[in-house]
């Protein structure tokens, strides 16, 4: 799997196999509406990703556990991991 972040309109992490899985993702989280083009899909690498997890932040405001950013990013499914707080 790989990891993708976009920032605009809404920003989005996201494990996918590719940018177009990653669109369909976010689309179904946002909804189609100023969607990112595939291209606005940044590949991250594992640390990239597992640095943007730490330091998110829950609804709760409280810290991800290490163990919880570990899981999150061995997803073997496409899943989004982090989602922009203003809309969630």
């Amino acid at each position: 799997m790989k990891y993708f972040e976009t920032k605009e309109p809404y920003y989005s992490l996201i494990v996918a196999n590719n940018a177009e899985e990653a669109k369909k993702i976010y689309r179904e989280m946002y909804g189609d509406q100023d969607d990112p083009e595939p291209e606005q899909f940044k590949e991250l690498s594992r640390e990239e990703a597992l640095y943007r997890c730490a330091i998110g932040k829950p609804e709760d405001g409280n810290a991800i556990s290490y163990k919880e950013v570990q899981e999150s990013l061995n997803e073997k499914v496409p899943t989004m991991i982090l989602g922009d707080g203003d809309i969630l």
